[in-house]
């Protein structure tokens, strides 16, 4: 196909892309589908797209590896995030893996021919506008930052046509990595746009469960895949008697952790349990919940501020999310507490001290955006408006030098790949 030719259909077509690693990339997805359909009905045709499987080393295998990483090397990801963690070295690491994926770049954008297509996942922002521009596509690319404070520098290209951001800290930490300021747009995290209504409905939840409706309810997730400490957090909650004291009820979101799942379920309890799998009714669960006991990551937060649930935050993934908790933290709508000791103890105070307890719940109302995907779909109709023309041929960086053709090495296969990572290490 000849892109320098390639014509808008008669529905403008939105091609947005994701991938599992952790539950907040599909999420925020499919929270921006729903807020395309629900504010611009039958004008859009949207496809999602899964591709990391599909793609080459390292894709590939990212979906596979990152939970074990995260869970069981924290160290090794910690240091790979903050050497990775400037915008002089994501150009280097970006040409590092230009020769690996670039053709599987090619092919997904012809097979998926768009006029627009959004990225919710980093890894795509760096290869994606490279491609697009090589072969003259008109398509505009987006990019949706899905952490709230401390992204990693992968999310921000200059070469992105827009970026969206969900704090004004990613706003700031965009610009600061060459996005021109008028490409940024401040909307919030994206949230499900039917979540705020959903929470209403947690009656069947609470019939389902048999909870008592006027108990207190303490929910606790782990994210999509029940990551980190949360074994440990929960058995401390079900041994807590002076949680059973207070006759409060406790759930568990395991996600996709069988294993956890198993093992709680096993566990004896003091307080009345209910252990999940992965679920479609986090909303409604939310809605019930009393207070929520998370790790810090960006979805599940802003969620809880929607329902009005004040947060504690007992485990955070290095870089990414420690940014989190200092925004959960510093406004007032939860604590940090890691210590399953301490999670006990707070849970303990805000249930049985209502004016404390009011508190943290109306900080939290206060950082609620219910409209976020809304928002998100209203800047990409204000996006498709624009005039098209035929893209100028984007600029991408190197060691602080603009190039327009790929850095070049005469060289191929190891020694290639040891020589970038040498000039990785030089650069400071």
């Amino acid at each position: 196909m000849d892109y320098r030719t390639f014509q808008i259909s008669a529905d403008y077509k939105i091609a947005m892309m994701y991938a599992d690693t952790g539950g907040g990339h599909r999420s925020a997805t499919e929270a921006i589908a729903q807020g395309l359909g629900l504010a611009w009905p039958g004008q859009f045709r949207v496809s999602t797209h899964n591709t990391f499987k599909d793609w080459h080393f390292p894709f590939s295998i990212a979906e596979d590896i990152y939970p074990p990483m995260v869970n069981h090397a924290r160290g090794f990801y910690s240091a790979c995030f903050h050497a990775t963690n400037t915008h002089k070295r994501i150009g280097l690491l970006r040409n590092l893996l230009m020769p690996l994926c670039e053709q599987d770049a090619r092919d997904f954008i012809q097979a998926h021919p768009a006029d627009m297509y959004l990225s919710c996942h980093p890894l795509y922002n760096q290869l994606m506008p490279k491609v697009l521009a090589d072969l003259q596509h008109p398509a505009l690319f987006v990019n949706m930052v899905t952490d709230l404070v401390t992204g990693h520098a992968y999310h921000y290209n200059p070469a992105v046509d827009a970026c969206i951001v969900p704090t004004e800290h990613a706003r700031q930490q965009a610009i600061q990595n060459k996005i021109a300021p008028q490409k940024v747009f401040l909307a919030g995290q994206p949230i499900w746009p039917n979540f705020a209504r959903r929470t209403q409905n947690s009656q069947q939840v609470k019939r389902e469960l048999g909870l008592s409706d006027n108990a207190p309810m303490i929910l606790l997730m782990g994210g999509g895949d029940g990551m980190g400490t949360i074994d440990q957090i929960a058995l401390h909650i079900m041994n807590s008697r002076t949680l059973a004291a207070l006759d409060a009820h406790f759930v568990v979101v395991c996600g996709r952790n069988q294993q956890l799942k198993t093992k709680l379920e096993q566990a004896p309890s003091l307080l009345k349990k209910h252990i999940l799998g992965f679920v479609n009714t986090v909303p409604e669960l939310m809605g019930a919940a009393s207070v929520l006991v998370s790790k810090a990551g960006p979805g599940t937060i802003c969620e809880a501020f929607v329902a009005g649930l004040p947060v504690i935050l007992y485990d955070a993934i290095p870089g990414q999310e420690e940014g989190n908790v200092d925004y959960v933290v510093q406004n007032g709508a939860g604590v940090w507490s890691p210590d399953p000791i301490e999670v006990v103890h707070h849970l303990a105070t805000w249930l049985s001290t209502p004016s404390l307890y009011a508190q943290f719940c109306q900080a939290a109302l206060k950082l609620a955006k219910p409209d976020s995907a809304i928002a998100i779909a209203n800047i990409l109709v204000q996006l498709a408006q624009q005039p098209r023309k035929t893209p100028p041929q984007r600029r991408f960086f190197l060691t602080g030098k603009s190039f327009v053709k790929p850095f070049q090495m005469p060289l191929t296969g190891r020694i290639r790949a040891n020589s970038l990572i040498n000039l990785m290490r030089s650069v400071r």
